[in-house]
């Protein structure tokens, strides 16, 4: 019995191992041009610098993003990701320069191969796309009555 308990400990351990190393993509500098919206819906092209790396022993990816929105400012954006093995989810903790408390979202890869993270109250989804090494593309969308809508659309190179 305690034999099989150990094997259970490694095989969940090395599941939640194998979690956040689908993360991995991530990892790196990068530059992204983004499109987002204006309030009254117009465009808003931007450039949006970035860098991601593994902290705490390589359980969280840290990502630390820089980016000035034409007639809005600058922002910065402090995300912190990992895989929750107990929940066998993936957990994100979005902080911005423009907000005093951080968006909580969780999420699962989609048939497609695409990372969804949905935020607790349901509103904001954000959708990770990997292509190529070196390359992903990322939507921010928002929820409008029953669907979600672009709100912002990003292609991110390694840099």
């Amino acid at each position: 019995m305690v034999m099989l308990a150990i094997a259970a400990l490694a095989i969940s351990q090395g599941a939640a191992q194998d979690g956040v190393k689908r993360l991995s993509f991530l990892e790196g500098n990068w530059e992204s041009k983004e499109t987002t919206q204006s309030p009254d819906g117009k465009p808003i092209d931007f450039t949006l610098a970035g860098t991601n790396k593994w902290i705490l022993d390589g359980e969280y990816l840290q990502i630390d993003e820089a980016f000035e929105i034409p007639g809005a400012g600058k922002f910065s954006n402090h995300i912190l990701m990992t895989f929750d093995k107990r929940d066998s989810v993936y957990r994100a903790w979005w902080y911005s320069s423009r907000s005093p408390r951080p968006t909580t979202f969780a999420g699962k890869w989609d048939e497609k191969g695409d990372l969804k993270l949905d935020d607790e109250a349901g509103r904001v989804r954000i959708v990770y796309h990997p292509l190529e090494p070196g390359h992903y593309t990322a939507q921010l969308l928002v929820k409008d009555g029953e669907t979600y809508r672009e709100r912002t659309v990003a292609d991110y190179r390694r840099k």
